[in-house]
């Protein structure tokens, strides 16, 4: 791997961290991180009552287009990676369901300056 590329991994991965602490603080129950399916990636799943929350968690040097980069094809890889889930975790089949999209701005040195949580930042097959 690349000195730039895994930059760029402990960044993101940093940012989720700081996501996963973000959501218990809050009092959901991180249940998965880094779920891979074959169909994609989902980076957070929490759990709250009877509520699954699935994140993208984006870090950026500044937020302007944190929240907008996750684009239509990358919502398609996440919902799909998220009903796979609920197939593999039938227990959560009546939870209502969430897409959320977590911006961190982070400096140089991984010090978390900005976060910015986008709650139903879209609905399922829209």
């Amino acid at each position: 791997m690349s000195r730039a590329r895994l930059k760029a991994y402990r960044k993101g991965r940093w940012a989720e961290v700081l996501a996963a602490a973000y959501y218990m603080l809050r009092g959901y129950r991180i249940v998965s991180s880094r779920y891979k399916s074959p169909y994609g990636e989902v980076d957070i799943i929490a759990r709250r009552g009877r509520s699954l929350v699935f994140t993208e968690v984006k870090a950026r040097a500044n937020l302007d287009g944190a929240l907008e980069s996750v684009r239509k094809t990358a919502r398609g890889r996440i919902e799909r990676a998220a009903l796979h889930y609920i197939a593999q975790n039938p227990a959560y089949n009546d939870y209502a369901m969430r897409f959320d999209v977590i911006g961190v701005v982070l400096l140089w040195n991984l010090v978390p300056v900005r976060f910015v949580r986008m709650d139903n930042a879209w609905l399922l097959g829209a």
